[in-house]
């Protein structure tokens, strides 16, 4: 019923984000190379997963359970507006010397829902904060943000630097439970999975 209630939202706001100048649809936001990342999702858990296996952490790997199954998502709700308790787990080093999965520690983050039915999800850990749109998508949802590191002067928004956008895809994963895998971002990993639960 939750899930529904966030997809009529924006259904139903379609018109009003169309007049206020916000697209409508992610297709109508994402930026042409963020595009080729995306359809690349699963090139990337392909290849993180390779990697693992090939550098002795196949147990690893498997201990993440749902959240490294690339496999199709639960049907079910999505979050609602509130707060959560994120985590994001690095998989696929792509800098020498570094772990191929490699977990944060938990940080707060929250799903926001403005009155034209802009859905928004935001993180922040002791590096950087992540933010930006949720567009629902059938079965998922599409994320277009960017994060904004702690030494900047401003936060950044999608579209305003290449090199700061994040693109990814949120699926449930179990009761109360969902994945944002982010593929291809431009630092350090090949895939990164935020695991978000409700804060309490």
């Amino acid at each position: 019923m939750l899930r529904f209630s966030l997809l009529t939202v924006a259904v139903l706001s379609t018109a009003t984000a169309a007049h206020a100048g916000k697209p409508a649809t992610w297709h109508a936001a994402i930026r042409p190379d963020d595009r080729t990342r995306l359809l690349g999702l699963w090139p990337a858990w392909t290849t993180a997963k390779a990697a693992a296996i090939e550098h002795g952490k196949t147990a690893e790997w498997i201990a993440l359970g749902r959240l490294a199954d690339p496999a199709p998502a639960a049907a079910g709700e999505w979050p609602v507006a509130g707060a959560y308790r994120c985590r994001v787990v690095k998989l696929g080093a792509r800098v020498p010397g570094q772990p191929d999965i490699a977990p944060t520690r938990d940080f707060p983050c929250t799903v926001t829902v403005d009155d034209d039915g802009t859905i928004g999800f935001a993180g922040r850990n002791a590096f950087q904060t992540s933010s930006g749109r949720l567009y629902p998508d059938g079965e998922r949802m599409v994320f277009l943000g960017a994060m904004t590191l702690g030494g900047d002067m401003s936060r950044f928004k999608y579209g305003a630097d290449p090199d700061r956008n994040l693109v990814g895809v949120l699926e449930r994963i179990g009761p109360a439970r969902w994945r944002l895998a982010l593929p291809w971002p431009r630092f350090q990993s090949t895939l990164d999975v935020v695991d978000i639960v409700p804060a309490s």
